[in-house]
């Protein structure tokens, strides 16, 4: 006999070696048991949220009026853009929400060092190159209003710069920006900050909205 077995170390290691398979067992058994709680946790669906952000359902969408349907759509836009910090999936989800607008004039959304810009020909909504009545413009763009008024980011407008050095062109174009923030008011978008003239892409002249990074507005 050795002396190992004579003192019973052997048996003791032995003993051990057979409940050791207690430990992967225990933590297999707390594992599942997270994993059943985390499948009622999701099983749970919280209606309201759900339809806050996706919408009523079909019956109840086809019960409401047509200013319930534009409070609904408001609500889902704001909660669509409430958390938006990145500015290309803001822009991507610009795009995909103009999609939907019927509007008079198109619109290009961009990816600019300094925000998301969206611009459009300015004779589409300025005629003979003069600012138009507010309530005129208002109408028009009333649409494009109540989309970005659940944007929170800092929002500016921005003119074509003229091609002519002249005063009369350079006040021609802060016209046309002020005339254009005044609809976007009027229309019920009543956060335009500053009016700026940029070089903006296009033929002719472009006005356009700059919805600036939230992280680096000013």
């Amino acid at each position: 006999m050795s002396l190992t077995s004579r003192h019973g170390f052997g048996t003791e290691n032995k003993g051990q070696a057979r409940t050791l398979w207690l430990y992967t067992l225990s933590d297999l058994m707390s594992l599942l048991l997270c994993f059943f709680v985390l499948l009622f946790a999701m099983s749970r669906v919280e209606s309201g949220r759900w339809e806050q952000i996706f919408g009523v359902t079909i019956h109840d969408e086809a019960a409401m009026t047509a200013e319930e349907r534009a409070d609904k759509e408001a609500e889902r836009n704001a909660a669509a853009l409430a958390e938006v910090r990145d500015a290309n999936y803001l822009q991507a989800l610009m795009t995909e929400r103009l999609g939907g607008l019927s509007l008079g004039f198109p619109v290009t959304v961009s990816r600019v060092p300094d925000g998301v810009q969206m611009t459009m020909p300015a004779d589409a909504l300025f005629a003979s190159g003069a600012a138009r009545d507010d309530a005129a413009l208002a109408q028009t763009i009333a649409p494009l209003a109540q989309l970005l008024a659940t944007v929170p980011n800092a929002i500016s407008v921005l003119v074509s710069a003229p091609r002519s050095p002249t005063p009369d062109a350079w006040r021609a174009a802060l016209a046309r920006g002020q005339a254009f923030t005044d609809a976007l008011a009027h229309a019920g978008l009543d956060h335009v900050g500053a009016i700026e003239t940029r070089d903006l892409p296009g033929n002719g002249p472009q006005i356009a909205l700059l919805l600036r990074d939230r992280e680096n507005a000013p």
